[in-house]
Parts: C-alpha cells; sequence; structure tokens
C-alpha cells in the first residue's frame, strides 16, 4: 500500500517540476479555448475571445515559456458603443440610452407635430444604429377653415403657418348678428376645435364691445361673456354676463355696463411725485392723477388729469424755477423776472436756437453794405444815375474860381494880346474866336505849356461848356487851341 503512495507522490513531484505555466493569466470580458486545469507545460498555446458587445485589441494568443505566458497582457476587449443621434427638429429623445450594444434610443415629436420614420434606434455589434437616422417631425395640419354664415373670420400667420397646429380664426359676425360659441378657433392635436355661429338678435350693438381691452367673447343662448386681455393692467366692469331679452339687453349698459377698460401707464418725472399708481405704475379707468410737483417746481396745468380706457387727458409737466433775472427797463428801473423749465415724463429737448442771433448779423451785414456804398459814391466809383456819368473820352474841369495854374496862364496870355471889347452891344462870335487871335506864335508856345502839364492838347467849344464856372478842357488833334468863356 505505501508503495503505490510512493508512486503518486513521485508522479506529481515530477509533473510539478517539468511544468511551466501553473495557471491561465486572466482577461477580463473574454473567454478562452482551455479546457483542462493547469499546470501548463511548455509551449502550451492559448487563444482568447471577446464576449458579445466587446470588441478585441491586440494579440489574443498567449503561449507559455519559461514559467510565464509570453504576450499577457497585451490583449484586452474594449465596450462597443454608438455614437450619438440628433434628435429631430421639433422633437426630443424621451429615454437615457447608454450607446451600448442592444440598447436602444426611442425619440417622440412636439406637441402638435406628427412622427415620419422609425422613433426606436437599436445599437448593433458593429457600432451602428438601426436603423442609422432619427425620425422627421412634421407639424399637424387642420385643413381649411370653411367659411362662417352671416361672419367673417380672420387667421394670423405671423407665428403660426395657416391651417397648422397653434393657428388661430378670429370669427366676427355682422351687424345684426351675435356670436354664438367662441370667438377664437384654435387648430389643436385633433384638428379645429367647435366653429362657432352667427345668430341674428333683437338686441343693439353691446356698448361695452368698443372697450379697449376685451380679449374675447363669447355669446351662448342669448348671454354674452367677455375675457380681459391678461398681459396689461385692465379695469372690468359690470356684470359677468349680460344676456338679451325683448330686444333688449339685461342689465342696461347704463345702469352696470359689461366691458373691459384699459389702465393708462404713467411714467414719474424726476420732479413729481404721484401717489395713486398701482404696483406696475398704472391709472385705473375713470380714476384721477393725485400727483404734485417738488424742489420749489410747479404744476404748468392746475386742470385735472383723468384715465379713459387707456388714454391720459394730458401728461404732467412740472415747471422748475430758476434762479432770478435783473434786468433794466426803458425807464432805468430794475425788474426781477422769475425763470421756469418745464420737466415732463419724456426726453427733455434741446433749448431753441435764440432768435436775435441772426437779426443781429443781419443788421451788421446791412450796415457794412450802406457804408461802402456811401464811400463808394463819395470816391467817385459809383454814380447817382447813368446821367451823371461822365463822357467816355477823358477830359479836365477846370473850375473858374480855383483854376490850375495851367489855365491861369493861359488867361493871362489870352487878356494881354486881346483888348477885352469897349461896346456893350452883341458880340459876334466870330470876333472873339481865337482863330482871329494874331500872336499865334506865343499862343502856341503856351499850348504846348498847356500839353506838357495835361500830356495832351486842349480844344475848347460851346458845346463842351457844363456851367457858367467851369472850363472844360478836351483833347483835340490840332496844335491851336479854340478858347470860349462862358
Amino acid at each position: 500500500m505505501w508503495v503505490i503512495c510512493l508512486m503518486v507522490y513521485w508522479a506529481s513531484y515530477l509533473a510539478l517540476v517539468h511544468a511551466k505555466c501553473l495557471s491561465l493569466p486572466e482577461v477580463e470580458n473574454a473567454s478562452n479555448n482551455i479546457t483542462t486545469p493547469g499546470p501548463y507545460s511548455e509551449g502550451t498555446p492559448v487563444r482568447f475571445y471577446c464576449v458579445d458587445g466587446y470588441t478585441q485589441q491586440g494579440n489574443p494568443v498567449y503561449v507559455c515559456s519559461e514559467n510565464t505566458w509570453q504576450n499577457a497582457g497585451s490583449f484586452t476587449c474594449e465596450l462597443i458603443t454608438c455614437g450619438h443621434v440628433q434628435p429631430p427638429e421639433n422633437g426630443f429623445l424621451s429615454n437615457q440610452p447608454t450607446y451600448e450594444v442592444g440598447t436602444f434610443m426611442i425619440f417622440r415629436c412636439n406637441q402638435g407635430y406628427d412622427t415620419i420614420g422609425a422613433t426606436k434606434l437599436l445599437c448593433r455589434g458593429d457600432g451602428y444604429w438601426s436603423p442609422e437616422e432619427a425620425p422627421i417631425c412634421k407639424i399637424k395640419s387642420c385643413g381649411d377653415f370653411g367659411e362662417v354664415q352671416y361672419g367673417t373670420h380672420f387667421q394670423d400667420s405671423t407665428f403660426h403657418e395657416r391651417d397648422t397646429f397653434g393657428a388661430v380664426v378670429e370669427v366676427t359676425c355682422y351687424h345684426g348678428y351675435v356670436l354664438e360659441g367662441h370667438q377664437e378657433v384654435i387648430c389643436g392635436e385633433s384638428g379645429w376645435g367647435p366653429k362657432p355661429k352667427c345668430v341674428p338678435t333683437t338686441c343693439d350693438q353691446y356698448p361695452g364691445l368698443n372697450s379697449s381691452c376685451i380679449y374675447k367673447q363669447k355669446y351662448s343662448a342669448g348671454n354674452l361673456f367677455v375675457v380681459c386681455n391678461q398681459d396689461t393692467s385692465v379695469t372690468k366692469t359690470g356684470p359677468s354676463y349680460v344676456k338679451c331679452e325683448n330686444n333688449k339687453w339685461k342689465p342696461a349698459p347704463n345702469d352696470d355696463l359689461l366691458a373691459c377698460f384699459c389702465d393708462c401707464k404713467v411714467t414719474t418725472g424726476s420732479n413729481m411725485v404721484i401717489s395713486n399708481l398701482n404696483s406696475d405704475g398704472f391709472l385705473k379707468h375713470e380714476e384721477t392723477l393725485n400727483w404734485r410737483c417738488k424742489n420749489d417746481a410747479v404744476k404748468d396745468s392746475l386742470e385735472p388729469l383723468t384715465c379713459l380706457d387707456g388714454k391720459l387727458s394730458s401728461s404732467p409737466n412740472c415747471i422748475s424755477k430758476q434762479p432770478p433775472v435783473i434786468v433794466t427797463d426803458s425807464s432805468g428801473h430794475d425788474k426781477t423776472i422769475e425763470i421756469f423749465s418745464t420737466t415732463t415724463n419724456s426726453t427733455p429737448e434741446s433749448e431753441p436756437f435764440p432768435f436775435w442771433i441772426p437779426i443781429l448779423v443781419l443788421s451788421l451785414l446791412v450796415s457794412i453794405i450802406v457804408a461802402v456804398c456811401l464811400y463808394m459814391r463819395k470816391r467817385g466809383y459809383i454814380w447817382k444815375s447813368p446821367d451823371d456819368k461822365p463822357d467816355p473820352v477823358p477830359t479836365t474841369h477846370i473850375s473858374s474860381h480855383n483854376p490850375p495854374h495851367h489855365a491861369m496862364e493861359l488867361s493871362a496870355l489870352i487878356s494881354d494880346q486881346k483888348s477885352p471889347p469897349t461896346d456893350t452891344g452883341p458880340v459876334d462870335d466870330k470876333a472873339n474866336s481865337v482863330d482871329n487871335y494874331t500872336g499865334e506864335d506865343e499862343l502856341q508856345n503856351n499850348s504846348s505849356h498847356v500839353k506838357s502839364s495835361n500830356e495832351r492838347h486842349v480844344d475848347m467849344s460851346h458845346d463842351d461848356v457844363l456851367n457858367d464856372d467851369v472850363l472844360l478842357v478836351k483833347p483835340a488833334d490840332e496844335s491851336k487851341v479854340n478858347l470860349e468863356t462862358v
């Protein structure tokens, strides 16, 4: 017996001594092809395989060599994931996917939109989605609204496409008809809402419907309802509804008017205090503004300011008092003038341009022009009239009261050579002509003296005399000079 035990012991010992690899290496998310336990002898190979959802990275075969596994740790199994898919326009992702193999992405469209295509995408083992694209979300269509008998309808397409989800149709009845049902009809998930009717009424148009802040109205079974705006400050008056009976509204509009009146938005100026505005800065309909000015400012008007359906009778203005100005009147007395400036709740305007500046500039220009004209007239550059202009031919005027030197010499020469007439009778022009003067040589010498002084010869005739005191000297081509004294 002991012999058998000894043989088993030695066999196990020999196997252990010659074994090189005692156990297999571990690889996460992988299996192998070895079915027997270790130890493993020299040269034993092992092959690894990744489980589903993982992909292999590196060499999957390890070999037992010199008490270790060659390439151990170089092989890994990486998790397979699918990429992100963008949700469709007007849609969203309704679950929280892990993007692992076998998981789903589920899409939904927003309210009012229909889904075109698959809503679930499966992540395949190759890392791709099936199908590969998200669905499309298309807006719902309600179709044509149609006509309303005895009325009209209007559809605003500013924010919504016509006849599609969210579109609103507003119905208005003809005169003598009232709306039965909702005035506004909305295109919803199931199509258009209930279409109202325009039914004849024996009552006149209700005056409260003219108020500015009615959002919608409804007439049902002879009862008129109104809904006020919600985005502004509104004063609603009257009962919850009125009824048309026997051709009359009950209660009567004069007694209790059903209406939605807009309140007035008032902005406080820097120099004023308003005490009866609500928390949003509005003055209630039919209320009078309670306000005052501060910092010694005064109101520009004492008229009450009342709000009527969103309109204030006038804007509140405060006039600020400025330092007084002292001026002197025509009698020499000093006067104190108080100046006020207006402060309003609007942006202040720039001061007007002083009107006296252009008047002053214009006056200075006129004065300068007049002075220049007077100076030029005095110097002879301009004339009073065309008749005052001189003859184009250059002439010389010699005054008998203050004659020039050469004129005096010429007169003396004539008086020496010719005796004055003693006869008091008429004088013959030919007798007095210079042509009959015998001292012609001496006269020519003196004539040369006149030419050297005036740089020209002179010839005088009766036609050239301007007045009783002036002797006109005119150039002539001849060497002799004719003189005539007037």
